[in-house]
């Protein structure tokens, strides 16, 4: 694992850390552009419709003018104290590809 690495899954923590909301679900990504950007999300749940944190990172990133991605980590911190890295879901593993595709 590069230092890259460990700053990427380092901002997911942070992220979650400092914004999920402590009855919802703690999950966080953090997605590295091909600039060396870090853009970071949260999991955001509601009645109607949950939106994973990659997408959020992502969009993110995207609404900064990226669209070039180099990673991309999600953790969460359910039932532990400490965040731990986790995979992304089959739609969100797909969507640093499709994000590269103009929108």
């Amino acid at each position: 694992m590069t230092e890259a690495d460990e700053g990427l899954i380092e901002a997911a923590k942070r992220v979650i850390r400092e914004n999920c909301h402590p009855d919802r679900r703690h999950l966080g990504a953090a997605v590295r552009t091909k600039s060396g950007r870090t853009y970071a999300g949260v999991h955001l749940e509601s009645n109607a419709i949950d939106v994973c944190a990659e997408a959020v990172a992502l969009g993110m990133a995207a609404s900064n003018g990226e669209r070039e991605f180099e990673n991309i980590v999600a953790v969460t911190m359910e039932e532990r104290t400490e965040p731990r890295v986790v995979p992304p879901c089959a739609i969100c593993s797909l969507r640093p590809g499709r994000m590269s595709e103009p929108i």
